[in-house]
């Protein structure tokens, strides 16, 4: 006990001496620390080690006394440790401490006959010779045993994980490496061995048993880190694949032993079979999504109480492996077609009596529509397909038509009112003098008989001119007084009819595809460009007719009447341009109707003024004879449109057949609609084929290029050739386009230059910008107009949708 006080007080004093912070690194005491009576004592009993702070290399002499081994420092050893032992130690147990607080510092012994060396660890594995060794795990992980043996090794990145192989990679020293690899392999023969079983089910069903067992095996992990097994269904063979420990595979058997069982009275499973019901009115996707829809309700509400079963099932089971538990027998489900959705429906077959052998209906059911037969398929039990087709028989019933005629009428009532004279007068050489244009001898037989004139009057004499090849003689001077009123105008602007289905939207548009100029900008290389958007333009119809039980119809509608007025022209640069302008009148509403009631909707869309006088200076302001010497036109216009719709309801032909009677005053010499007969033609071709497809009919093709305005640059007075650049669509989605262009060039004095450019081609519903030829300016100045033309064989096929007009300075 005197020799441990000594030992701790002068360990105590060492460390207080030592823990001062010098300016320079510690140099160890020269003589020894500890007297050698007191070394020969402590190396053969226990010996008791607890400092703070205390510098490495003051440890390192006192482990060198105390174990009797020769301890050579490195100059670049220092640094401070605390040692503090909670039991005595021998002096070999001193020495492995030792080494492991060097290790932990960063340093590392290295023998050399008999005397150890302290060096940084990098040193003593450059001067030592070191081994490597794989070692091969069967059932561990190879990455939790990595992290197990990290701490034994010398250098933690000596050790790494080979995933492929599940193996450890080990470079250490080869002491290191024998005991590192004996404690790899014993933590691989205590990692229990996980193996693959497969369990067939005979009551229950293996894709409601499997998450029940894979919670309730989860929760009964005993530490964290343990291997979780997996439990996965296979429905086909009505069997679950398990991977799992062997102590956790037997809870598992026990746990299926548990709820795979009977009813209390046997049962008998109804094969299921494939059931085609084919539709008559209604559309097989529908009605097959309705279906399916009803079916997966009523399965989620069975699923949840099937679920809540098993619960309470697996908690008792888990408490006890022999107690069975009740629940509802799901066998398994074979594969159906593909292409068909799963709507599992357990439902058994009630009224069996009890110990007598009862019948469970088959639980799987498979609902598909075929759209080509327009039919349902469904793949289900012979019991349970009863109610399924009455609720199929209920869906397919015809639903009402509704026929709607709308006339859509833009109505101007304009109110004209025109006074004034006319004079002229006429000698032997022709016209001397006329007022207000006068009247010309070829049109005074046409002016009389409109009788556009409240008075007229004639001189004496009289000439005689030709008209039509007669001789009509005329009066050299005369006059009109005119007045003129009128006031009606009227446009029927569409009368569509469009047939809807009750609940069903309609829609009809008729009309033109117009470009419109989204965006104007200039490219890198300074040429203007303008970038296109294409719109529908013209008449659109749409509605969603709804019929009570009345026959009252409530009409959702909206009709919309665009049309192009006028082209604004634009200018980018010196390139022209144009813009539409679209006139849009637009209606939307909801109404309620009677079968053949008619609706009008209608509205003021515009007003106008315009009053013109034509008169000669101060004669046509005297009082009296003012109206002598002057012309007053008169103008108010107002339009307005007008919506007429009438909706029918059609059950069948004699609806038709009524409906068509109100217009049979109007196809008296034709025949009705509903009233056409077929009649037989000769379709077979003849020995020579047609090779133009537009040489069998006398009529032009339809216009099928959409061409948008010409784009060009403005000459200069030094570059006057200039090119023009073109975007043509192709409109037709199955033909291929190869036509002509022609370019027209009308000149400031109204002459017109045509260019024929080479043929192009275009592919269905291709869209191209075309380059063509170079244009000469000529040197007068002016307003050059240019349009471009395609033709098929000599048939226009499309035309600009505007004019281009450049300005020649």
């Amino acid at each position: 006990m005197k020799l441990k006080t000594c030992l701790l007080v002068s360990g105590l004093v060492s460390t207080l001496a030592w823990a001062q912070p010098p300016q320079t690194p510690p140099q160890a005491p020269s003589g020894p620390l500890i007297k050698q009576d007191a070394q020969r004592a402590l190396r053969r009993g226990p010996i008791s080690m607890n400092y703070e702070n205390l510098d490495i290399r003051v440890l390192a002499r006192i482990v060198s006394e105390l174990t009797g081994r020769t301890v050579v420092l490195d100059e670049g050893v220092s640094g401070k440790v605390t040692l503090l032992a909670s039991s005595q130690l021998t002096s070999e147990e001193l020495w492995q401490v030792f080494q492991g607080v060097l290790n932990k510092s960063g340093f590392a012994l290295r023998q050399s006959h008999g005397i150890y060396q302290v060096m940084p660890i990098a040193d003593v594995r450059r001067d030592s010779r070191q081994s490597s060794m794989a070692v091969v795990l069967r059932e561990g992980d190879a990455t939790q045993v990595l992290t197990a043996i990290r701490p034994y090794i010398s250098d933690p990145n000596g050790a790494q994980v080979y995933a492929a192989g599940k193996a450890l990679v080990l470079i250490d020293t080869p002491e290191v490496l024998r005991q590192v690899g004996a404690l790899v392999r014993s933590l691989d023969r205590a990692t229990p061995r996980i193996s693959m079983e497969t369990i067939f089910l005979q009551y229950a069903e293996a894709e409601k048993m499997a998450p029940v067992l894979q919670t309730v095996m989860q929760r009964n992990l005993v530490l964290p880190g343990a291997s979780q097994p997996l439990v996965t269904a296979f429905p086909p063979t009505n069997a679950l694949l398990v991977q799992a420990t062997p102590i956790q595979m037997k809870e598992i058997r026990e746990t299926v032993a548990a709820l795979d069982v009977a009813r209390s009275a046997p049962l008998t499973v109804e094969k299921p079979r494939y059931f085609v019901y084919k539709l008559q009115q209604g559309k097989a996707e529908d009605v097959a999504k309705i279906v399916q829809e009803l079916l997966a309700e009523r399965k989620r509400a069975q699923d949840e109480e099937e679920n809540r079963r098993g619960r309470q099932a697996a908690g008792s089971s888990t408490g006890n492996a022999n107690t069975t538990a009740s629940g509802t027998a799901n066998p398994a489900v074979p594969g159906a077609p593909g292409g068909l959705a799963t709507v599992p429906i357990p439902t058994p077959v009630t009224g069996a009596t009890p110990g007598s052998p009862a019948q469970l209906v088959y639980v799987g059911a498979r609902v598909g529509a075929d759209p080509e037969l327009n039919a349902v398929l469904v793949y289900i039990s012979p019991s349970e397909y009863p109610s399924i087709r009455s609720l199929l028989a209920s869906l397919d019933r015809k639903r009402k038509q509704i026929l709607v005629h709308a006339v859509v009428a833009e109505v101007s009532l304009t109110d004209l009112l025109n006074t004034g004279s006319k004079l002229q007068l006429f000698d032997s050489s022709g016209p001397v003098a006329s007022f207000n244009g006068g009247v010309s001898e070829e049109g005074l037989l046409s002016f009389l008989t409109s009788g556009q004139f409240l008075v007229g009057a004639s001189g004496g004499s009289s000439r005689t001119i030709n008209v039509s090849g007669r001789d009509v003689q005329v009066p050299s001077l005369f006059g009109f007084l005119t007045g003129e009123r009128t006031n009606t105008n009227f446009e029927l602007i569409s009368s569509p009819r469009l047939v809807a289905t009750d609940h069903k939207k309609a829609e009809m548009k008729v009309g033109n595809v117009v470009p419109f100029a989204t965006g104007a900008r200039f490219s890198q290389t300074g040429q203007p460009l303008v970038t296109y958007d294409y719109k529908d333009v013209g008449i659109k119809l749409e509605f969603t007719p709804h019929i009570s039980q009345g026959q009252t119809i409530r009409l959702e509608l909206e009709q919309e009447v665009q049309e192009v007025t006028e082209f604004l022209n634009q200018n980018l640069g010196g390139f022209g341009y144009v813009i539409p302008l679209i006139s849009n009148r637009r209606v939307k509403t909801d109404v309620n109707l009677r079968d053949g009631e008619t609706l009008l909707i209608g509205g003021l869309i515009s007003r106008r003024t315009t009053e013109t006088i034509h008169k000669v200076p101060i004669l046509g302001d005297i009082p009296l004879i003012q109206n002598l010497f002057r012309e007053l036109r008169n103008e108010q216009k107002k339009t307005s449109l007008f919506i007429a719709l009438t909706p029918y309801v059609v059950n069948g032909q004699e609806d038709i057949n009524r409906i068509d009677e109100a217009y049979a005053q109007f196809l008296s010499k034709e025949p009705l609609p509903s009233q056409a007969q077929w009649e037989p033609r000769n379709t077979e071709l003849g020995p020579q084929a047609i090779s133009d497809p537009y040489a069998a009919t006398p009529q032009a093709p339809k216009p099928f290029l959409l061409m948008e305005p010409l784009k060009m640059v403005v000459p200069t007075s030094t570059d006057r050739l200039r090119q023009g650049r073109l975007v043509v669509k192709n409109q037709d989605s199955k033909l291929e386009a190869e036509f002509e262009m022609h370019m027209l060039v009308t000149k400031p004095d109204k002459t017109v230059d045509e260019m024929i450019l080479p043929k192009a081609r275009l592919a269905p519903g291709e869209v191209r910008e075309m380059l063509l030829d170079p244009y000469p300016f000529p040197e007068r100045a002016g307003d050059y107009r240019f349009d471009v033309e395609a033709f098929v064989n000599g048939r226009m096929v499309g035309k600009t949708t505007a004019p281009t007009v450049i300005h020649n300075p």
